[in-house]
């Protein structure tokens, strides 16, 4: 972006000091002149977009290359956590995958809405995950519990898309 600027930028203008777009704590004055913004903006959206560089892959190398980058991804995003933590991911993520399909409600992890999410931890998940006894003799999930499966399938989710 900087480099951007600078290729439209008028020559003559002053500097200032200033911390802005990284540019090492100077500022062209010019990025403050709205006549030279102006300028600017009508140069980058008339400049010519270069052609791609590369050439065009067949349908069929694009769907080979794409699924082996994801499937990639996929392994990087899993190398980076410790197997335990993967492991109790993908174990929170099945449990709500069993209970979305026994309601019937014809949701999967792809297509499930945050109120589902909520119904299921209300009346799924902390029923049967309580540990903790309180002093009325009720049983309840530790508070750090409901944010660790919150977390986890805040994150599973994300990944699924």
């Amino acid at each position: 972006m900087r480099d951007t600027f600078r290729a439209f930028a008028p020559t003559n203008l002053p500097v200032t000091h200033c911390s802005l777009l990284g540019l090492q704590g100077q500022v062209p004055q010019w990025l403050t002149d709205p006549t030279a913004l102006t300028q600017i903006y009508a140069s980058l959206c008339t400049a010519q977009v270069q052609p791609p560089s590369l050439p065009p892959m067949d349908a069929g190398t694009c769907q080979v290359t794409y699924l082996l980058g994801l499937s990639q991804a996929r392994a990087l995003q899993e190398q980076s956590v410790a197997a335990k933590t993967l492991q109790q991911r993908h174990k929170n993520a099945r449990e709500l995958a069993d209970w979305l399909q026994s309601t019937n409600i014809g949701r999967t992890l792809h297509s499930c809405l945050p109120e589902d999410i909520m119904v299921y931890l209300t009346t799924h998940w902390l029923p049967r995950h309580a540990g903790t006894t309180t002093k009325s003799g009720h049983k309840l999930a530790a508070p750090g519990s409901l944010s660790g499966v919150k977390s986890s399938l805040a994150t599973e989710l994300e990944q699924l898309g």
